[in-house]
């Protein structure tokens, strides 16, 4: 793949390669041109698709990524090619939306791999190792830094030479990021106690991870309501909110049939988020919009559901009709 910005083949302009021996290219000071930006989300997409395919053909004797540490190598590319997305403004919300990908999808498959007695010493290392470097990124970002490939740290722009400075990550993606953070944290620790047996401080060693992250993400506030949102606008402004975030986690439901947890979690999911939405909606018509607080309290079981299993925006169903399909 060409255009600059991903090299096919080491260059001067490549200031390190990977362990699998890809080139990653020298740090930006511009952003990326609108031609960059469609090659990228091409060859984000593409590998994305590859290491979900091949996970699934993780048993298989044939299996392309038949070990964890195949699989954390075959992420090693993607999460260095996505730090190194300049945080310039408009391609800097890139760097955000394929990081919160490949952080779910990565915490979400991982407890899929069985470990060995005689690899899990190694295999731990391996896990450590990339929990550590994807901490250490998602710190650059949060702190809207570049990405040095050669010291592993975010380092701040001294100089845009073209684009504007990222706008700091939405609360929005950060609430995302915590509960991505949060649930996959609980799988590894699970995982490790059930699946790996190794030396107690190894452990210990996963179950620190992300505290860079959780660290840079602080207290997130909640948006205060808007100054002369008048009782219709702004119940109208939250019966969008709650559709559009409905929909979005239908289609998730939909996908993740297929996906880990398959059908069960699927069905599981969509009747308490139904059944939540429902209740939202009682409280909401009963009481009145009232105070900003109040609203997003009686919002949060279901919004933490749907950015928690790393929904991403969809086309807009009806959860009701998600629903029935997978009670039938």
């Amino acid at each position: 793949m060409s255009g600059g910005f991903i090299p096919t083949s080491p260059s001067a302009s490549s200031s390190t390669t990977l362990r699998d021996g890809t080139p990653v290219p020298a740090p930006s000071q511009n952003a990326l041109s609108i031609s960059q930006e469609r090659r990228l989300i091409a060859y984000l997409d593409e590998h994305f698709l590859s290491i979900n395919k091949a996970y699934k053909k993780r048993h298989q004797p044939d299996a392309p990524l038949p070990s964890l540490i195949s699989y954390i190598n075959a992420f090693r590319p993607l999460l260095s090619i996505i730090l190194l997305i300049p945080p310039l403004d408009p391609s800097a919300s890139l760097r955000v939306s394929y990081l919160l990908r490949l952080t779910g999808e990565f915490t979400d498959t991982l407890p899929g791999y069985g470990v060995s007695a005689s690899t899990a010493g190694d295999s731990l290392e391996e896990l450590v190792s990339f929990l550590n470097l994807l901490d250490k990124g998602w710190q650059a970002v949060l702190g809207s830094q570049r990405w040095d490939p050669s010291s592993h740290s975010g380092v701040s722009m001294t100089s845009a030479g073209s684009g504007a400075l990222s706008r700091p990550v939405s609360a929005t993606d950060k609430i995302r990021l915590r509960s991505i953070i949060m649930s996959g944290r609980e799988r590894i620790e699970e995982w490790v106690r059930r699946v790996v047996h190794v030396e107690p401080e190894t452990q210990v060693d996963v179950a620190s991870s992300f505290w860079r992250t959780l660290a840079a993400l602080g207290d997130i506030p909640v948006p205060e309501r808007e100054v002369g949102l008048d009782d219709e606008d702004a119940e109208d402004l939250l019966e969008a909110v709650m559709v559009r975030i409905i929909s979005d986690l239908a289609w998730g439901a939909s996908n993740m049939v297929n996906s880990v947890g398959g059908r069960p979690r699927a069905r599981s999911m969509t009747s308490w988020a139904h059944a939540s939405y429902q209740d939202a909606s009682s409280q909401r018509c009963c009481r009145g919009i009232g105070s900003p607080p109040s609203t997003v309290l009686t919002m949060r079981p279901w919004l933490s559901m749907s950015i928690g299993i790393g929904v991403r925006v969809g086309p807009s169903f009806l959860l009701d009709t998600t629903k029935d399909s997978f009670e039938r």
